[in-house]
């Protein structure tokens, strides 16, 4: 009884201390433009169900040098009803993530030019952060060395974060308040992370990173693959979570910095043949666009859910912890309850950091399903809150 009392003592003391994997949460900010049973605000999220809750996305101006909204009304509006989250929960940290794919690599580029830009920038952001009630900032420049940004970058990008660091590490002491925390989105794909990254030197300044593990596969494999397995198939496949992470923990990473990002949407694919619809079916293109989402080739959980209960059947790719379903010429890849546990039990298992999800306004939500609220988010949280796997 007493070693039992014990280490339910140890637990709690270690749930209290803030010493939990952690649960980033992308938030996308147009999820509030999108139909009546999808519309999304910074008030549908359940706080408590994150450890951070990630604003995306913000800009830069052209000079690189300074935060910028990119909606009319981010700043101060949105910003504020996100940053009010906190009321709910106390110990969640609000970031602001900057960058993401729409957003090119020009102003990044002029970010990070020389000593003095990246000096400045990185003051910039500070006040930035501070006057919005913002715990941190997430950066996602997709990518260093490529898409306009020439090889050098990846080594200015470094110093970017360094002088970052720095800045955060400064204000905390001059302010007296909680250092403010750095985080990245980084690509997962070993074949590209020499000519993106300096592994490991840039991840030491980081407080955690977050590996995109979805989009693995697409359109541009011609077959219809899962965008997320956590495991390969009998052929060998390479482009699956195991395999990736380990590659990065082989490059001298630490463990607990990285946060493994899991997708709430799901990815379609119209197939050539119907009656040929396993996994690696031939297929001709992205899905249609869901009704709620409006983007070809992607359907959130909610849309995905709704199928079900019209009768879609749920597979099971085999080994790889990942279900998809067919419905009528469509091949649907996505991740459920299931899928999401495993990977929790992957997490904890390796002593990973933690869990990230693009996107919780993807989640079912509103539980239009006839389940509970959040199905996904609250199996994860449920899986990763002290480390105790149900």
């Amino acid at each position: 009884m007493k070693i039992l009392l014990s280490l339910l003592l140890i637990t709690v003391i270690s749930i209290c201390s803030g010493d939990e994997y952690r649960r980033v949460c992308y938030f996308e900010s147009w999820a509030r433009y999108r139909p009546k049973i999808g519309i999304f605000v910074p008030e549908s999220i359940e706080p408590q169900l994150c450890t951070h809750i990630n604003f995306a996305f913000a800009t830069l101006d052209p000079s690189g040098l300074n935060i910028k909204a990119v909606d009319w009304n981010d700043d101060p509006v949105m910003y504020k009803r996100f940053t009010d989250l906190k009321i709910k929960n106390p110990r969640l940290k609000v970031m602001l993530s900057v960058g993401g794919w729409s957003m090119n690599s020009t102003l990044f580029h002029n970010a990070v030019a020389t000593e003095a830009t990246r000096n400045i920038a990185a003051k910039n952001i500070v006040t930035f952060l501070r006057s919005h009630n913002f715990d941190g900032i997430d950066l996602d420049w997709e990518f260093p060395g490529s898409r306009g940004s020439p090889p050098e970058d990846v080594h200015k990008f470094t110093q970017y974060v360094i002088a970052i660091r720095k800045a955060f590490d400064r204000d905390g002491v001059e302010s007296g308040k909680p250092t403010l925390q750095l985080s990245a989105a980084f690509g997962p794909r070993l074949e590209s992370i020499n000519d993106t990254y300096e592994v490991p030197e840039v991840t030491r300044y980081l407080d955690f990173i977050n590996l995109m593990f979805y989009e693995l596969h697409g359109t541009w494999d011609n077959v219809a693959k899962h965008h997320a397995p956590l495991f390969g198939s009998s052929d060998g496949e390479s482009l699956v979570i195991d395999t990736l992470i380990n590659g990065w923990i082989k490059m001298g990473v630490t463990k607990n910095k990285l946060v493994l990002g899991v997708p709430f949407y799901g990815k379609t694919y119209k197939l050539a043949d119907a009656s040929k619809s396993g996994e690696g079916a031939v297929i001709t293109g992205p899905g249609e666009a869901g009704s709620i989402t409006k983007q070809s080739g992607t359907l959130s959980y909610q849309e995905i859910c709704l199928k079900i209960n019209q009768g879609a059947v749920v597979k099971r790719l085999p080994g790889q912890s990942a279900p998809y379903l067919v419905d009528g010429n469509t091949w649907i890849g996505f991740d459920d309850q299931q899928s999401l546990i495993e990977k929790m039990r992957y997490i904890v298992k390796h002593g990973y950091g933690g869990a990230m999800i693009w996107a919780i306004d993807m989640d079912d939500f509103n539980g239009v399903c006839g389940g509970e609220t959040f199905p996904l988010l609250k199996a994860m949280y449920r899986s990763l809150l002290g480390g105790v796997i149900g």
